[in-house]
């Protein structure tokens, strides 16, 4: 149950950051959600494959491109 609301709280932090930047740092996003760094691009895809963001990955700069 921990775990379930966590994922919900990182899914609406990431919401709330993609309302603010059309590009997200992916620095930012290990910050806010508390994830290592590495975990981020995993959130992403969460997020989208949720219908909660639209987005894209860009790797080499390491930014997420909020649609």
């Amino acid at each position: 149950m921990y775990e379930d609301c966590l994922r919900k709280i990182r899914l609406l932090s990431l919401a709330t950051l993609a309302a603010q930047h059309k590009e997200i740092p992916y620095s930012l996003i290990s910050t806010t959600l508390a994830v290592e760094e590495g975990e981020v691009e995993t959130w992403i895809i969460l997020a989208i494959s949720a219908n909660i963001l639209d987005a894209k990955l860009d790797q080499l700069r390491r930014v997420a491109i909020i649609k």
